[in-house]
């Protein structure tokens, strides 16, 4: 049995400035069935995190926690950005297709990041599919 209370997930959404990950983080957390209120830290424009509790029936107890990071892009940040990843379950590389580096971003920049910051990680697992916010959610 499966108890509400033994289950929070991390999500971090990273990826360039120009990436719009704040639309991407508001449309995730319109999908979901918020079941109490939501919770909101930030730190002065680094990132900001989202703690919903969601339903998404897999608990008898009632919902599970969902801990949603939504970063900056910004290159001045990077070295706080890597304080947020730690303990991290799920991450979500986002770029731009309006952007001609977007793609090549994704590769050089935001998946190596990942790995140099997280060795012994098995990053497969803990690489989410990548999102282009160019298109509609």
């Amino acid at each position: 049995k499966l108890r509400a209370t033994d289950c929070t997930a991390k999500c971090v959404v990273v990826g360039d400035f120009e990436a719009d990950k704040c639309r991407l983080t508001a449309r995730l957390l319109q999908a979901t069935e918020v079941t109490a209120t939501m919770e909101t830290t930030s730190a002065a424009g680094v990132f900001e995190n989202r703690t919903v509790d969601v339903d998404i029936g897999l608990s008898e107890d009632g919902p599970v926690s969902l801990s949603l990071w939504d970063t900056t892009g910004l290159e001045n940040y990077d070295r706080l950005m890597a304080l947020i990843y730690p303990e991290t379950d799920v991450f979500i590389i986002c770029f731009s297709l309006t952007s001609p580096q977007g793609w090549r971003r994704v590769l050089e920049k935001w998946h190596s990041e990942l790995r140099q910051k997280l060795p012994g990680r098995r990053h497969r697992s803990s690489l989410a599919p990548i999102s282009s916010s160019e298109t509609p959610l």
